[in-house]
């Protein structure tokens, strides 16, 4: 699988509202599946199936990323509001899929090793962990499958220069709500992030609600 992102991003901060957009950072994962099984209900009115995958990959700099550290006006913070982290990072993942009838439940947990970028800004490594619940509906050619669930992500401390950035470790919880669309190869998809509650910065970064928009192509 591979993803090239692009991102839109508003920030409000006492120096004003500031708003970025750009290509952000390609990424390439790579999965096999280790766990294949299917199984009839007690009723034996459903079959029941679990589907098990683990894999890795690569995030490369492609995204926008415009800091300069040498303006005197250099904030910090500006890392932050970049489409691209400007690093190489290395991920982990792996995904289990509950499917019976027309549902099912994925739950999907990653980890993302970071560098440092050639600004000596290392975001610190991530956690992700998400679970959805989904429904397939089937009209004619078209599948559509609307989901919801919880994801959570945690942040260990970045570093400058190779000094810690006090508070920037944090965490954040949010509802899911999303609607994935298939035809033949082609598939839409939409989910909103709502936080739930968060710590980020000490309570001093507070992250709003976002969505993200994707098309895919299967080969």
């Amino acid at each position: 699988m591979t993803f090239m992102p692009y991102v839109i991003s508003h920030k409000e901060s006492d120096d004003g509202f500031t708003k970025s957009q750009g290509i952000g950072d390609w990424m390439v994962l790579v999965n096999y599946k280790v766990v294949s099984s299917t199984a009839l209900s007690k009723n034996e009115k459903a079959s029941i199936r679990h589907e098990i995958y683990v894999g890795g990959g690569i995030k490369l700099p492609t995204g926008l990323n415009q800091v300069n550290t040498s303006d005197p006006g250099f904030n910090i913070g500006d890392f932050n509001s970049q489409a691209g982290t400007g690093s190489v990072d290395y991920i982990l993942n792996a995904s289990h899929n509950l499917l019976w009838n027309k549902g099912g439940i994925v739950t999907n947990v990653a980890y993302r090793m970071n560098t440092s970028n050639e600004q000596k800004y290392k975001f610190g490594n991530r956690s992700y962990v998400s679970s959805s619940y989904y429904y397939s509906i089937i009209k004619s050619k078209t599948k559509i499958l609307p989901n919801a669930g919880i994801s959570f992500q945690s942040n260990n401390i970045n570093t400058f220069n190779g000094v810690k950035v006090e508070d920037s470790n944090g965490y954040t919880l949010n509802s899911t709500v999303g609607l994935n669309i298939l035809r033949n190869k082609i598939g839409f998809n939409a989910i909103a992030f709502i936080p739930l509650t968060q710590n980020n910065y000490d309570g001093q970064t507070k992250l709003k609600s976002r969505i993200l928009l994707g098309v895919t192509y299967s080969f």
